[in-house]
């Protein structure tokens, strides 16, 4: 995104530099990375069997990882994710309490 945002010249090259900077800073202190498992893989490709969700390959994967961590809330403005996750019965968020 801040790519693009940079080729359309809403946002200068530095400030880019310093809003992945600053990202990379916020999601180094309150963010943990899970390495997928074959288990994920399984559990993706049984909610991409849902075929009426919509769901894509990538949503499916991260649904899953999220699941077979337990997590309390899955985040997202993603609609079509959001309604699929409802609808496999996952603690789908649009906001962050």
């Amino acid at each position: 995104m801040l790519g693009r945002q940079v080729r359309t010249n809403y946002m200068d090259r530095s400030a880019a530099l310093v809003a992945d900077e600053q990202l990379d800073v916020f999601l180094r202190r309150s963010s943990t990375v899970f390495l997928p498992t074959i288990d994920d893989f399984d559990l993706a490709r049984r909610y991409l069997s849902h075929h009426g969700t919509g769901l894509r390959g990538g949503d499916a994967l991260h649904l899953a990882i999220a699941a077979n961590r337990g997590v309390e809330a899955i985040h997202t403005l993603d609609k079509t994710m959001m309604k699929a996750g409802a609808t496999l019965g996952l603690p789908m968020s649009a906001g962050i309490r």
